[in-house]
Formats: structure tokens, C-alpha cells, sequence
């Protein structure tokens, strides 16, 4: 899961309420002769039901006020919001689409329409439009995340990092920037320059839990265990349902073999997502390397009866198997892992099975 680059952000959330009171303004501006009472209230109660979630309702009016004059600017913007609160997100882009070419210049209408473009995959469209934004005024600091962002997501980090360079330009201390910042130093494998924008995030955010475990990952593939779990440690400290930062932590003491501390971890880390097979995963490598092997299996199957082809439950659990004396049912799982790829199934098979 990404924590750093989601649609659910400050920006959105920013923008969302942006829009919603300028447009309210913009049209209750507009004198009641140049539009029909009845219309001005209508409009009302579609933003009224808009604000309170209830979005069907809100909808209905939108569209019965286009659909009165399909060149109103003002209801198809409030509807594309409509539809990016219920998640349908085609029809937002459709609605701010329509918005822009009502008024080509609108960085609101861009920005939402690029916003729904990233989430649709559009990648291409997003940025040119969140580019367009950006020259328009350079100096927004939420355009410069955003497209820095956009950037990202479509896989080109080098532009990501220009992006959030500039932003750190326009205001050195914002802290998310210098985060992503060294996301993409990490990525493209400056680990000391991205170490650096870490360390300058968890001293200007202290309470930043991201941060914390970002910068343990890192201190973790540079070999600082020490270092890494303090950090996981720091991170679940401010955020006590980082999954994440919990399995991390596990592995590192796993590896160190100290096993009591690791099933902990896991077991905090399986109350927290259920389905997510890693945690179990590496509880039943605990429990295999402490001769629980009934628990061992107990987890394995877990994920295989969620995820029948994972082939490393297979192999961990056909390993179990055999500890228990299970020859049989041990090979089943070796012959199923063999037949789903697994590099080192023929060799296990040949070792405990034979050659059938």
C-alpha cells in the first residue's frame, strides 16, 4: 500500500472545500434578473445536499439545473464534485471536461479534471493539464505537489524530484515536499541525500510516523538494523495501527532471532489487516524455526485458503509438513508450487519425494 502519494490527500480535501465556496459564491453573485428564482434556489439545495453527503439528491438537482441550461458552468462543476464524493470518477472527469471548455483558463476545473485523470490511470492527461495549471501560477504550492505527485505515480521520478525541488524553492520548510523529496532519492538509489531529507522531516514534523518508517526502510537496506527498528519503533509510537512498521520490525528481529519480539509484532500486525498473508507468513516461519509447527500450519493454510496460489506458503508449509512427518501432503504442496513456477520446487521434490 502507498501511503505517500494518495488520492485522499490535503490537497483534495483542500481543494474540495475551495470549490465548493467560490462556486456557491460565484453563482449567488450572479443579480436574479439574468436567472429564474427558482433556479438560484435549487442551486442552493443541490450545494446544501452536496455538503451533507447526500449525494443522489444533490445529483438530480445538478443535472435538472444543466439540463434547463447545459452551458451552466457553475452546476457542472458543483456535479463533477458530486461524482469524485460518490467515486465515480469517469463522470467527474467527463463533468470537468465539459467545464473546461466553457472556460479554458479555469485552474479549479484543471486541477480537478487532472486530479481524476491521475486517478483513472491517465497519466499523460493529468500532467499536461497539472503543467497547464502550473504555468499558469507557478507559485501555488499545492500545483507544484500535485503535479510533482502526478509524476510520480506515472513512474518518472526524475520530474517527480524537479517538482518537489521546486516546491521545497518556493518554501524551504515544507516538510512534505522534502518527504517526497527523498522518496525518490531512495528510489533512484541516493540513499545518503534521501537519508538527509529524512532526518531534516522527523526534526521539523517530529510526530511525522511516515517519515519515521521511511527513513527506517532505508536505514534498514543500509544494512543499520539498530537504527531501523528505533525508527519502526519511533513510528509505531505516534501511530499505533502502522501495519507496516510492524511487520518491518518483525523481520529485522526474526533475522536477529529474537523470536519472541518478532511474534509479537506479527500478532499485532494480523489484528490490524486479516487478509494480508505477509504477517502470517512470517509468524509461521516463527513458529516453524521454534518447532510450533501445528501453529505454523495453522497460519499457512490461512493464506492458501485466501490466496491458493501463493507459491512461498506453499513451499513454507510443505516444509512444515514435512517436520510433521507428513510426507504425502508435504510433496502435494511441492508439486503445486513446481507447477506455479517456484525455482526451487524440483529440487525439494526430488529431495523428499522422488523423481515422480
Amino acid at each position: 500500500m502507498n501511503r505517500y502519494f494518495t488520492y485522499q490527500s490535503n490537497f483534495y480535501q483542500n481543494l474540495l472545500s475551495k470549490s465548493i465556496l467560490f462556486f456557491a459564491f460565484l453563482y449567488f453573485a450572479i443579480p436574479p434578473t439574468l436567472k429564474a428564482q427558482s433556479s438560484n434556489a435549487l442551486f442552493k439545495e443541490a450545494v446544501k445536499y452536496s455538503e451533507s453527503n447526500d449525494l443522489e439528491k444533490a445529483k438530480s438537482i445538478f443535472n435538472q439545473l444543466i439540463t434547463s441550461d447545459s452551458n451552466n458552468y457553475s452546476a457542472h462543476f458543483q456535479l463533477g464534485v458530486v461524482f469524485e464524493k460518490s467515486g465515480e470518477i469517469e463522470q467527474a472527469a467527463n463533468s470537468f471536461a465539459k467545464c473546461l471548455k466553457m472556460q479554458p483558463q479555469s485552474i479549479p476545473s484543471m486541477l480537478h479534471f487532472a486530479f481524476n485523470e491521475e486517478r483513472l490511470g491517465r497519466y499523460t492527461n493529468a500532467i499536461k493539464y497539472f503543467t497547464i495549471a502550473y504555468n499558469l501560477d507557478s507559485a501555488d504550492l499545492e500545483i507544484v505537489t500535485k503535479r510533482a505527485q502526478a509524476y510520480y505515480v506515472a513512474g518518472n521520478i526524475q520530474a517527480s524530484l524537479n517538482c518537489f525541488e521546486r516546491a521545497i524553492k518556493i518554501y524551504p520548510k515544507y516538510a512534505d515536499a522534502h518527504l517526497y523529496k527523498a522518496i525518490c532519492l531512495d528510489e533512484m538509489g541516493k540513499k545518503e541525500q534521501a537519508l538527509k531529507e529524512y532526518d531534516f522531516v522527523v526534526e521539523a514534523v517530529p510526530n511525522d510516523a511516515q517519515a519515521f518508517y521511511k527513513r527506517g526502510v532505508l536505514k534498514k537496506s543500509l544494512n543499520d538494523f539498530t537504527g531501523a527498528i528505533a525508527d519502526f519503533s519511533a513510528a509505531i509510537e505516534r501511530e499505533d495501527s502502522y501495519l507496516e512498521a510492524y511487520y518491518a520490525r518483525a523481520e529485522i528481529e526474526f533475522a536477529n532471532n529474537n523470536l519472541q519480539n518478532a511474534l509479537m509484532d506479527c500478532d499485532k500486525a494480523n489484528t490490524l489487516e486479516i487478509n494480508n498473508p505477509e504477517p502470517y507468513i512470517l509468524r509461521a516461519r516463527i513458529y516453524l524455526q521454534s518447532e510450533k509447527f501445528s501453529f505454523a500450519l495453522e497460519d499457512l493454510d490461512k493464506v492458501l485458503d485466501l490466496y491458493p496460489d501463493y507459491v512461498d506458503a506453499l513451499i513454507i508449509r510443505a516444509n512444515t509438513k514435512m517436520k510433521m512427518k507428513q510426507k504425502a501432503a508435504a510433496c502435494e504442496d511441492y508439486k503445486k508450487a513446481q507447477s506455479l513456477g517456484a525455482s526451487n520446487a524440483e529440487e525439494l521434490i526430488k529431495k523428499y519425494c522422488g523423481n515422480k
